[in-house]
């Protein structure tokens, strides 16, 4: 009798040890998923709060660049509103920018006397030779005035 009882109790020993082996086991399997689990959110969150980062990153250079071609649109805008002042009426060129004013007054002698030397007959190299300019200048300012005319 004493011998089935030591048998029993080893038995139920044994499989007390069992239980608990089986007991830390699953804990220690939650345990490992759980921290998977908790490693994959916080990767996740590091991710979308890197990508809210990048995406603000991006929104403000965008913003930075529409206003510098803003700006650059607007500058361009005026130059070409100069020009176009200037190329309609150039007398009023030493108004919108004084240093076209002395460009204007050295071309504009020139210019008359390629015309006049034109309608006396006198030919394209001769002129440029006389004035000492490219012959493809000469011959630029009289289609110019050509164009003028009609």
């Amino acid at each position: 009798m004493l011998q089935i009882s030591y048998e029993v109790f080893g038995g139920a020993f044994a499989l007390s040890l069992v239980g608990i082996w089986l007991i830390n086991r699953m804990r220690s399997r939650r345990r490992m998923k759980s921290a998977r689990a908790s490693s994959a959110a916080n990767s996740t969150e590091e991710q979308l709060g890197g990508d809210t980062e990048h995406r603000v990153l991006m929104y403000l250079m965008s913003q930075r660049t529409d206003t510098i071609l803003a700006a650059l649109a607007n500058t361009i805008e005026q130059e070409r509103q100069k020009l176009g002042a200037i190329v309609r009426k150039p007398s009023i060129s030493h108004r919108i920018d004084p240093s076209l004013s002395a460009a204007a007054s050295d071309c504009r002698p020139r210019t008359d006397q390629i015309l006049a030397m034109t309608q006396r007959g006198v030919a394209i190299p001769s002129i440029a030779r006389h004035l000492e300019m490219n012959e493809d200048e000469v011959a630029m300012v009289i289609r110019l005035d050509g164009a003028q005319a009609a």
